[in-house]
């Protein structure tokens, strides 16, 4: 499943709020003691930049359905070296709310609340114990490098494009060898796109 869009920088929230610190950070887990009562969320995040993987500054920011769906709502996942995020949360659905991306070019934030039917959704049942989304590929790409391009998202070319790939068999290999010892069985789950409404 794919969708493309561009977006406005959000200017409400200025970049300089998303560095590290400023938003609290959901880690992954090691030991049972950390999923007592909740479930594990788990999957890849793999990053892009005009086609190539970039380990550039990115933050994935994400809100549970129900909570404030601002800044104040949100917490950032903190995936391991390979990507991976593997975190306890309770049941409910959570959606990939903002994104954060710093280049050389400047920084923007992409606020996927401005038309929800372009945001991911990972869906957590009451009767999952550990559940696979697979990867999701987030790609940037600067149509133009002008001076503009660093201030505003979309006016001067800064795009992104979200991929949900659907390999959540290889995924769960890897999620299996993180923490197969101490947590329940793993669900495969496709990320889901909201609809637009009529």
């Amino acid at each position: 499943m794919k969708t493309f869009f561009r977006l406005s920088l959000l200017l409400v929230f200025p970049a300089f709020l998303f560095l590290p610190g400023c938003v609290p950070v959901v880690n992954n887990v090691h030991s049972a003691a950390e999923v007592v009562g909740q479930k594990i969320v788990a999957g890849r995040l793999v990053f892009y930049e005009n086609d190539e993987v970039t380990d550039k500054t990115i933050q994935v920011y994400f809100t549970r359905e129900g909570a404030a769906q601002d800044l104040g709502g949100c917490r950032r996942l903190l995936p391991d070296q390979d990507g991976y995020f593997y975190v306890a949360l309770p049941a409910g659905q959570y959606n990939v709310s903002h994104i954060f991306y710093s280049s050389l070019h400047g920084s923007y934030v992409f606020d996927l609340c401005l038309d929800p039917s372009l945001m991911p959704q990972l869906v957590v049942r009451p009767e999952d114990a550990v559940v696979n989304f697979g990867t999701l590929e987030i790609r940037f790409s600067q149509a133009s490098r002008d001076k503009y391009s660093q201030i505003f998202v979309g006016v001067g070319g800064a795009a992104i494009k979200v991929i949900a790939r659907p390999d959540q068999e290889e995924t769960r290999k890897r999620l299996t060898e993180l923490v197969g010892s101490f947590a329940g069985p793993i669900t495969d789950r496709a990320v889901q796109f909201s609809k637009k409404s009529p």
